[in-house]
């Protein structure tokens, strides 16, 4: 009987750390053996972009962090960047011409970044105006056209890295980096990375704890039976 048992509180807690394992997933992509060997075009609209598989990871993604490192000429400006990620069900804007404003028509003077994006950073908008932009921040999360007039942007966006919670990480990932605006500026993406962390879905681990009970309940009940049968 305490053996049966022990398998049944064996099983469970089995059952209860899957559920509370994380699967975690890094890859970091190389932009220069990518879509015109990472560089950016300047003042197009349709960018630049480069698409990753993901796989055999948990089913409900929990946290995902994205790292963009672009090179630029001294002429470059951030402020003009248009960045998004998506994985086919959701999309997180990164950059929207960061720093432009009514007040600042051209945004961020910096040339270049090596920034990661993630729920846990501090607002984009404080980014310094500097070059070699580097540091953790929130995602831009501004859903409108970068060619929108000046003071049509703000730091109140919502579409941020929140925005995958929740879905199924094996998908096929693409990050898009446009600059749009037409400045005799150049960016070439040197390398982005991605971190997925990812857990079972609720309703499995229920299912298994279910399974592992019922066994356990059907072993107990023979052994019962095995010990009448005996006497």
């Amino acid at each position: 009987m305490k053996k049966i048992f022990l398998i049944g509180l064996l099983g469970v807690g089995w059952s209860l750390s899957a559920y509370g394992g994380i699967y975690t997933y890094f890859n970091s992509f190389s932009g220069s053996t990518s879509q015109n060997g990472g560089a950016v075009p300047n003042g197009d609209l349709n960018g630049w972009s480069q698409s990753e598989s993901v796989s055999g990871l948990a089913s409900t993604l929990s946290s995902i962090t994205v790292t963009v490192s672009l090179t630029g000429s001294a002429s470059a400006y951030n402020g003009d960047l248009y960045a998004y990620i998506t994985d086919g069900n959701g999309t997180a804007i990164l950059l929207n011409r960061i720093g432009v404003s009514s007040a600042n028509p051209f945004g961020n003077s910096g040339s270049g970044m090596t920034v990661t994006f993630s729920v846990l950073g501090a607002n984009i908008y404080d980014a310094p105006f500097a070059n070699g932009l580097t540091g953790t921040y929130q995602a831009d999360g501004q859903a409108i056209s970068p060619l929108s007039g000046a003071g049509s942007f703000n730091d109140t966006g919502t579409d941020g890295m929140a925005s995958f919670n929740g879905n199924n990480p094996n998908a096929n990932w693409t990050l898009f980096i446009a600059d749009p605006v037409s400045a005799g500026d150049n960016f070439s993406v040197a390398y982005w990375s991605m971190t997925i962390e990812a857990v079972p879905e609720p309703t499995n681990v229920a299912l298994g704890i279910f399974g592992v009970c019922a066994v356990a309940g059907r072993l107990r009940a023979r052994w019962k039976k095995s010990v009448v049968s005996s006497k």
